[in-house]
């Protein structure tokens, strides 16, 4: 259980990251205007997301390193 947990870590690190790189990349080719484009909210509810996704991840590592035993038998 641990090493899934390390991976979806690694994975939502990852793709917040790319989230990112994609914002400064449409950022330098878009016009500057002064209202929230339809992009501006596609990358804005990507990270909101992406946060809830880290966060998920977060608590199911504390949960597994804290409970581990009961984490198992109760997932059957």
């Amino acid at each position: 259980m641990g090493l899934i947990i390390i991976f979806v870590a690694g994975l939502s690190f990852t793709l917040v990251l790319s989230s990112v790189a994609f914002k400064f990349m449409v950022a330098q080719d878009l016009p500057r205007v002064n209202y929230m484009t339809l992009c501006d909210v596609y990358s804005l509810a990507n990270f909101v997301f992406l946060a809830f996704v880290v966060f998920q991840t977060l608590v199911l590592g504390i949960l597994c390193a804290t409970q581990p035993n009961e984490l198992r038998s109760s997932a059957g």
